[in-house]
């Protein structure tokens, strides 16, 4: 990611989307911190070693980039620095981390207190826009007709 950043990539690229995939998200946000107070030294200085854009490492991070991940506690608490819609809930089935066959009922505790606007998205929405699902469609599957827990 660091590289990546640094090489302004995002900005470079801009219809290019990056994903952190099973890694977790709680070293995202001191990464991408540390990487716009280099950004904005090298541009105070002058700096003949720079990074190569105009965006912030921060800006490259939110407009661009995304993690995946089975997400706890802590994690979803990071969620304003990570950016609501750059944080997609991944249930990891059929791996032995996976919430699976309960996991309507772990995503229910585990989003209790959050409002309803972001539950959706991380839960599913920033996916179904990042990849251009169609929501009308998935509306009708068996599983999106499936009551959710109180």
């Amino acid at each position: 990611l660091k590289y990546l950043l640094a090489g302004s990539v995002p900005e470079r690229f801009p219809t290019l989307r990056i994903g952190i995939l099973e890694s977790g998200a709680a070293w995202i946000p001191p990464v991408v911190k540390q990487m716009d107070v280099f950004w904005k030294a090298q541009a105070k200085l002058g700096s003949l070693v720079s990074f190569r854009g105009e965006l912030s490492p921060a800006q490259q991070w939110h407009r661009q980039c995304f993690v995946s991940t089975t997400l706890d506690v802590a994690e979803l608490q990071l969620r304003h620095a990570l950016g609501v819609s750059n944080i997609m809930w991944g249930s990891d089935f059929p791996h032995v981390e996976s919430t699976h066959p309960n996991t309507r009922r772990h995503l229910a505790a585990l989003f209790a207190g959050i409002p309803d606007d972001e539950t959706a998205a991380i839960i599913g929405g920033n996916a179904a826009r990042m990849l251009g699902f169609d929501l009308e469609k998935l509306a009708q599957t068996p599983a999106a007709q499936a009551p959710w827990p109180a």
